[in-house]
């Protein structure tokens, strides 16, 4: 497990600093990062069936003093655990710009890599099963139909607002549909993985 957490966070890092050169990015907004076809060559040579890799840029025309990210867990709407959230701080309240890096292993139940960058360093977190606090992850891996992928659209930065990143949606009733930020529209799904951000001053 140890290896597997060292090399997702290394892969993590490694994403967010080939990718800091990306060619645009979407003012005041966050947004899949818009890569070189060198760069989704890696990130798909990096994708399995048991591994996925999501980055993202943030751009700002307002300077924030916090960036949060997290994982939040829901089974038929009802949030179980937020296994984790952490934040990169800015002493002189100038986060303006960076990327985000999301890597998940299934090994069967989700380990997460999240790593936060700017231009004057990153921070990370990783999240194993073990760290769910007496909540255990069910084993997803064969049981249910699964629909899951990132945010399809830049999203306007504000302060406070909470920004869907990814989603990963498990149903066995046959019907699936992408999750449109209701929180009602989880009550449709058996389980589900959130990932979001937050900027704050």
């Amino acid at each position: 497990m140890k290896k597997a957490l060292a090399l997702a966070l290394a892969v993590c890092l490694a994403l967010t600093a080939a990718c800091s050169a990306a060619p645009t990015r979407v003012k005041n907004s966050v947004s899949p990062l818009d890569q070189t076809s060198e760069q989704r060559e890696i990130l798909d040579l990096l994708t399995t069936d048991k591994q996925e890799h999501y980055v993202f840029s943030y751009d700002s025309d307002a300077a924030y003093k916090e960036v949060a990210l997290w994982v939040e867990f829901y089974e038929k709407g009802e949030l179980l655990y937020k296994p984790g959230s952490f934040a990169m701080s800015s002493t002189d309240g100038e986060l303006r710009s960076g990327n985000i890096a999301v890597s998940i292993l299934h090994n069967p139940a989700y380990t997460w890599t999240l790593v936060l960058s700017d231009k004057v360093g990153h921070a990370s977190q990783s999240i194993t099963p073990e760290d769910w606090e007496g909540v255990p992850p069910p084993d997803l891996s064969e049981t249910l139909g699964r629909m899951h992928g990132q945010m399809n659209s830049p999203e306007e930065i504000s302060a406070g607002k909470e920004i869907l990143l990814y989603q990963s949606l498990f149903s066995n009733s046959g019907v699936m549909r992408s999750y449109d930020g209701n929180p009602e529209q989880l009550k449709d799904y058996d389980y589900a993985y959130l990932v979001k951000c937050k900027f704050s001053n």
